[in-house]
């Protein structure tokens, strides 16, 4: 390890040296913060948000009702306050009343109802419906039954009302809030929601958000100013840059002063040149467990057979992943609730858990009539540990005579290539919403309603309805007794089921300018920031 950091100090320095760089941390600009992005987003609409980057692009500019504050429990936002009726079944939202959008039009409970009817639409094409789930006058995909049929109902100009079919538990209220992002009707009105999401609205968005867009270069930046009239005070930060740098130059950029925070989800520093980039002035760079993961995604239909699926987990080499695609940075993972979140069950892992075990694994195969003439596919995108993990998985299967073909995309087209069955597997990751969230992630992967229909992210090809069922019962959990019982039970279903299947968590590594105050990183690690606390020391 020491060897290889020698090494690459080494490269870099004469590098920054030819380019004249000069090692300075923060931006160039002093009233600007820069923020790295390893991958870029495909939008600036929530609407057609499918990625992180996406969301996170999006964010500076709009603001939710709710928002995750790190901690396992959620910040108000557009929302000041909120109640629940006795029967769990109507949830009151009450708004703030001295929030403007961007171009000076104050911001009521019109916009509330207005974008529940937009996402319930059913002209609209959008994954973010889920979270309309259980809304009375939707369907189970949260579709509207009929033309603005979605129940919401406004009280006053600043008091909603959302009913729902069924009782829900706050959390689940929660978790389905906090990622509607809230659109201007007065800049919306009118539009087909058939081609709301190429409309030339998206090319400069109006929003709530503590930042207003400025300009971007599609692919590799985008440059926001503050908004001075922002309810929670003007950030004194002057102009927020967002800016795509790959993995391998992240450290350069540290060492040119062209980035102020690193966050380890969005942009994370390589494990490899994690110990250098602790030697750097001017930054504090530390490695954070989390809870992300990554996880295989497997064409059920390929492999129908739980014992098969099984029997892959049983040839996955942890330990080799960790080293090879983490440094040993990392933790093994073996269901949807990371080790860290506090409804993780150590001893169902440990009842129905698996361990590597390639010689059993091998002859459970053959019991299930495995074909092992085939090559397999799986496809992944190009992050250093979905690499490492695909080659240790390559190597040790082919010495138990499995074949596996790697394809390397990008992550939308993994995702659509997934969706038409083009490989059998798929290796991707997550992170969860917080360390106590009930969200399992997981079930959006495998999801298939009651008609038997496929839920957008069913990657998975999953016909059996009993993880959306539930998931159904988990939204509507009002004790805590409730909760333990039934996240105990997705997790024995994950553990039986192996409809995909966890590997390992990586650490996150981050790096923050010592120029940078105010970040609170419990909130960072979710993908949230609290941009308006922000200060630059001068």
């Amino acid at each position: 390890m020491k060897k290889k950091t020698a090494f690459l100090f080494s490269a870099i320095l004469m590098v920054s040296l030819f380019l004249g760089t000069v090692f300075t941390s923060g931006a160039a600009d002093s009233q600007t913060v820069t923020m790295a992005f390893t991958g870029s987003w495909n939008t600036l609409c929530p609407l057609a948000a499918t990625a992180d980057y996406d969301d996170c692009a999006a964010n500076p500019m709009f603001d939710r009702l709710l928002e995750l504050d790190g901690k396992g429990g959620y910040s108000y936002r557009l929302c000041e306050s909120f109640d629940i009726s006795d029967d769990f079944k109507v949830l009151t939202l009450n708004l703030r009343k001295d929030v403007k959008w961007h171009d000076g039009e104050p911001f009521n409970a019109d916009d509330v109802v207005f974008t529940y009817q937009l996402y319930s639409s059913a002209d609209l094409v959008t994954s973010r419906r889920l979270f309309l789930q259980g809304v009375e006058g939707c369907d189970e995909s949260g579709i509207e039954l009929s033309p603005n049929s979605v129940h919401v109902e406004k009280v006053d100009d600043y008091t909603v009302d959302v009913y729902y079919s069924e009782p829900k538990s706050e959390i689940a209220m929660f978790a389905w809030n906090m990622y509607f992002t809230v659109l201007p009707k007065h800049c919306l009105e009118g539009k087909d929601p058939a081609t709301i999401l190429q409309d030339d609205f998206w090319t400069k968005p109006v929003g709530t958000g503590p930042y207003i867009f400025e300009s971007t270069v599609p692919g590799e930046s985008v440059t926001y100013k503050a908004n001075p009239d922002y309810y929670l005070g003007a950030p004194s930060i002057e102009t927020l840059c967002i800016k795509v740098i790959q993995p391998a130059s992240l450290t350069t950029a540290m060492m040119a002063g062209e980035v102020d925070l690193i966050n380890g989800t969005l942009a994370a520093i390589p494990d490899a040149d994690m110990e250098f980039a602790q030697t750097l002035e001017g930054y504090n760079a530390e490695s954070m467990e989390g809870t992300s993961a990554n996880f295989f995604v497997l064409n059920n239909k390929v492999f129908d057979s739980a014992k098969i699926r099984k029997a892959f987990a049983m040839l996955l080499d942890k330990d080799a992943m960790i080293e090879s695609g983490c440094y040993g940075n990392g933790a093994k993972v073996y269901t949807t609730y990371a080790p860290k979140n506090v409804w993780s069950d150590q001893e169902i892992i440990e009842e129905y858990g698996y361990e590597f075990d390639p010689e059993t694994a091998v002859e459970m195969l053959k019991e299930e009539g495995f074909d092992f003439d085939r090559t397999y596919t799986v496809c992944i995108n190009d992050m250093a540990v979905r690499q490492a993990i695909c080659t240790v998985m390559q190597d040790t299967w082919a010495k138990y005579g499995l074949k596996l073909e790697i394809v390397t995309l990008d992550t939308q087209t993994c995702i659509s290539s997934m969706r038409d069955e083009a490989y059998d597997m798929w290796i991707n990751g997550g992170a969860g919403a917080n360390f106590t969230s009930l969200e399992t992630g997981f079930i959006i992967w495998v999801t298939i309603d009651d008609s038997g229909e496929y839920g957008p992210y069913n990657l998975a090809k999953v016909d059996d309805p009993t993880f959306m069922k539930v998931e159904k019962e988990l939204a509507s959990a009002t004790s805590e007794d409730e909760i333990k019982r039934l996240t105990q039970e997705i997790q024995k279903l994950e553990l039986t089921e192996y409809n995909y299947v966890y590997i390992i968590g990586p650490y996150i590594n981050t790096a923050i300018s010592d120029r940078l105050v105010g970040v609170d990183k419990d909130m960072m690690l979710t993908r949230g920031f609290n941009y308006s606390e922000w200060k630059i020391e001068e």
